[in-house]
């Protein structure tokens, strides 16, 4: 009996053992003992928004901002609710951010969002949509010279699985990122907590969708570059971004570059010089444990990325807060002398001057 107890006191050690491993060593992929330093830009203002402007597009030449909000918490505690695409103006930042989405479509809980321009002038917005009813949707929109949203089809897709974020590329030809290859449950968390390379990027060519992209960690963030000829994909928790060439015709992808950035990264803007700009979760548990409860709060971060042919890019940190201006940074872009801040649980989008 005593040679049992024994026995079994040693297993329960080297359990004990491998799970404080396994621990610390989350700790350490996810930044949780890097010490932060603040890193504040000039002067800020708060534009109201619903709850959760996770992800925005800027249209650069009349300076609207379009907002995609959901509040996740409130869905999580059992009571679905509409979510908005909301509109304000850089020209005037004294005003709230209005609904552009009133009605359509009634089950509405927005997530990634990109701006369209065509050769022709004309602007569509496309929506990434998770309803209560279940299923995936990318809602497309006509923009009104007003900014108004006039909704025209919802898209589905084969391999529009678990969509996080998207990519216009033609009045209804998209790229999406799937986040995750389980939409729920032990598998999907098995996924984030041991970085299994189980996402995807998925293409819709306008008829059919198909996956142009796989074995990527957290798919997120997802743009492409001013000329078309590449596609940007941050992966969250590898803390990387994938730089594809783009084939115009197909739509296929061919990897290019791989630039690890020691962050999470979330959205990805691409401001009209070609800079990448990327809202960040420089400690993923914080965020983890900030969305859980709201009493808590998590750093936020923005990273300006600028390609550098075959030496991939130069990442630098533009702004970093610990929390206490704006918490859970998604997206960060820029405009003009502005950076724009969105967040996933927030009920503002913070503006800032660029110049100190």
């Amino acid at each position: 009996m005593r040679n049992i107890y024994i026995g079994a006191g040693a297993v329960l050690g080297v359990l004990v053992l491998i799970v404080g491993i396994f621990v610390f060593r989350i700790y350490m992929d996810f930044n949780q003992f890097t010490t932060l330093w603040p890193n504040p830009v000039g002067a800020c203002v708060d534009v109201a928004t619903s709850v959760g402007p996770e992800d925005l597009a800027i249209d650069h030449e009349t300076g609207f901002v379009f907002t995609s909000a959901y509040d996740r918490r409130t869905f999580r505690a059992g009571t679905p609710v509409r979510g908005a695409v909301q509109r304000f103006d850089l020209n005037d930042l004294s005003k709230p951010a209005v609904d552009v989405v009133p009605t359509t479509p009634e089950d509405f809980k927005p997530h990634g969002i990109s701006l369209y321009k065509g050769d022709d002038g004309t602007k569509r917005l496309f929506v990434i949509n998770h309803p209560n009813a279940g299923g995936h949707i990318i809602e497309i929109f006509d923009v009104a010279a007003n900014g108004d949203l006039i909704h025209t089809e919802s898209v589905t897709g084969e391999f529009i699985i678990t969509p996080n974020d998207v990519h216009a590329v033609g009045p209804r030809q998209f790229y999406a990122t799937n986040d995750h290859a389980n939409e729920s449950g032990w598998a999907r968390r098995m996924e984030d907590y041991f970085r299994q390379d189980k996402s995807s990027v998925v293409y819709f060519d306008g008829t059919r969708s198909r996956l142009v992209a796989e074995g990527l960690t957290f798919a997120n963030g997802i743009n492409g570059s001013p000329d078309g000829s590449q596609i940007y994909v941050t992966e969250t928790t590898d803390m990387m971004v994938r730089f594809y060439d783009r084939d115009p015709a197909t739509g296929a992808l061919t990897l290019d570059q791989q630039v690890p950035i020691t962050s999470g990264l979330d959205n990805i803007d691409v401001h009209p010089d070609g800079s990448l700009w990327i809202g960040a979760h420089p400690k993923l548990l914080d965020f983890q444990a900030y969305a859980n409860d709201p009493d808590e709060i998590s750093p936020s971060q923005v990273i300006k990325l600028v390609p550098k042919g075959e030496r991939g890019g130069e990442a630098t940190e533009i702004y970093l807060d610990l929390g206490t201006q704006i918490s859970g940074s998604s997206v960060g872009a820029r405009w003009q002398d502005k950076l724009i801040i969105g967040s996933v649980f927030e009920e503002k989008v913070l503006v800032c001057d660029l110049e100190r």
